[in-house]
């Protein structure tokens, strides 16, 4: 199963993509500032509203060029259009937790709300599901644990089932969350919000009364390029937050689907850009079946002798947890009895799926192990760590004015030199 690891070098994509939106900048720059996207559209969801996705997200478009330098983009720089086929190599877990599958018919469904501002903000109770932030900024709470994430666009966040969580506004833009929900076919939707996707009932009978990794997983298209489905269990859902792709199958056709619709896949699917712009979807689907504590593995099912090898989810087997007080079931440098205060995954060395491991976080960066961006500059604490050196837990690491964020993400300056600035 494809996840985020404790290891950068591990996972390229993120060098790849930091390299890809740098270059990309430069283009930009170099070609008078008149594309009709930007690099922002690689780290920016955009809503699925008819109002212009450049506009409503990423910001103003670049003023239209002038006769000097329009033969400068058409003729020596070009729109950076990927090799037909060439597969991306973007594809990210934003959020991931664990769900119990009950007997009965379900849905995948998508609900936009608005959260309200703080004085406003309410305590709910739901069902296991992912926050995606798709404009502005907000900040949920575990009431349970008090322990707190701050979303940005782009970014996820798993609500465990049952916990009562509070989602508030932050900042003065307007904010809008999906709700990404794998729910009974027959359950209401709470009064908040707009539904704006529902399959059709699911057939996951073979998947019930098990607990299973359940991941959301974003990824960027260039044009030209594509990708194949998530390792997954059962069925997942696709939904586009920018731009647009095609999904087909080697018996099935090709469908498009724009930003803010979404596609169910029971069977393998290649997922294309055949545009002009990126395009960004997610995937959520459930992955490994995880066992629970004290439960044996049933050496009669494939997947069950599958969670018992060497190679199976961490933590799968949680026994040792029961009579070990001391015991550290992922192997994070925290045992499960401080994972369960501290409210982390003990089953899951990364729980925020940041790039660094629970333990790594609470003892050596002193940051928070449940928010993947501790400081909220828009660099996930790996990166910061492993990539670009900054400080983990300062949002402005050489003290220029600008976020790291913004000069690593959108401008292309040295985050660690305050003569580098945009």
């Amino acid at each position: 199963m494809m996840r985020v690891g404790d290891s950068i070098i591990r996972h390229p994509a993120r060098i790849l993509l930091a390299a890809f939106v740098v270059a990309t900048v430069a283009l930009v720059a170099l070609a008078g500032g008149s594309r009709g996207w930007s690099a922002a559209a690689l780290q920016t969801d955009a809503t699925p509203e008819d109002a212009s996705p450049v506009a409503d997200v990423i910001g103003t478009p670049a003023d239209e060029p002038d006769e000097d330098t329009a033969d400068l983009e058409t003729e020596d720089v070009g729109t950076p259009v990927a090799e037909v086929g060439v597969r991306s190599p973007y594809a990210q877990t934003i959020a991931q937790g664990l769900a119990f599958i009950e007997d009965g018919s379900l849905v995948w469904r998508v609900r936009q709300v608005s959260p309200p501002p703080e004085e406003e903000a309410e305590s709910v109770v739901g069902p296991s599901s992912f926050n995606l932030q798709i404009s502005g900024d907000s900040v949920i709470r575990n009431d349970v644990t008090l322990k707190r994430a701050r979303l940005e666009v782009g970014e996820g966040f798993y609500r465990s089932a049952d916990d009562p969580y509070t989602l508030r506004s932050e900042g003065d833009d307007p904010s809008r969350v999906w709700f990404i929900e794998l729910v009974p076919a027959d359950a209401e939707a709470p009064g908040d919000g707009d539904i704006i996707f529902t399959s059709d009932p699911l057939d996951i009978d073979p998947l019930s009364n098990a607990t299973y990794d359940m991941e959301l997983v974003r990824n960027v298209l260039l044009p030209g390029e594509e990708a194949d489905l998530p390792a997954r269990t059962g069925p997942a859902l696709i939904m586009v937050t920018f731009g647009s792709i095609e999904t087909s199958s080697g018996t099935d056709g090709p469908t498009t689907l724009d930003r803010g619709t979404g596609q169910v896949a029971e069977d393998d699917l290649t997922l294309s850009n055949t545009g002009t712009e990126p395009a960004v979807y997610v995937v959520a689907a459930l992955g490994d079946r995880v066992l629970d504590p004290g439960e044996e593995p049933d050496t009669g099912t494939d997947a069950d002798t599958a969670a018992a090898t060497d190679d199976a989810t961490p933590g799968a087997d949680d026994t040792a947890s029961v009579d070990d007080p001391d015991a550290d079931t992922d192997e994070d440098g925290l045992t499960d009895a401080d994972e369960a205060d501290l409210g982390t995954d003990p089953a899951d060395p990364d729980s925020d799926a940041d790039g660094l491991t629970d333990g790594d976080e609470v003892n050596e960066f002193v940051t928070d192990p449940l928010n993947p961006d501790s400081d909220g500059d828009g660099l996930a604490d790996g990166d910061e760590v492993n990539v670009y050196f900054t400080g983990v837990g300062n949002p402005d690491s050489d003290a220029d004015g600008f976020t790291d964020g913004e000069e690593v993400l959108t401008a292309g300056t040295d985050p660690n030199d305050p003569d580098s600035f945009p």
